[in-house]
């Protein structure tokens, strides 16, 4: 039974794996839902429910008050970090090292 509920897990990881990336391209156009999948070939009833796994999931992660790893793909002149408390955070110029310590510091207080 143990196997099954990890095989289950391990499912639904992939499935927001792969339809996170969908909602976000949908919610960054500045399009409406409905007319960005109809240009993209989504359904939007099926949008629809991808958006609400994809919210439930990301509620799921600030209530559990965890934070996801990141590695930034370029380097930046200032970084804010804002927990879930709402505490923001400045960084100027940080190297990927320098946010991850951070990140770590705030988990563990």
């Amino acid at each position: 039974m143990e196997d099954k509920l990890t095989l289950t897990a391990i499912r639904k990881n992939n499935n927001l794996e792969k339809i996170t990336p969908i909602v976000t391209a949908c919610r960054n156009s500045g399009m409406t839902a409905k007319e960005w999948c109809r240009q993209n070939g989504y359904n939007i009833d099926t949008y629809y429910k991808w958006q609400q796994k994809v919210f439930k999931a990301a509620k799921e992660t600030m209530e559990a008050g965890t934070f996801a790893d990141i590695t930034p793909a370029v380097r930046t002149s200032k970084v804010s970090i804002t927990t879930p408390d709402g505490i923001t955070i400045g960084l100027s110029a940080p190297d990927p090292e320098t946010v991850s310590a951070v990140i770590r510091g705030i988990r563990n207080a």
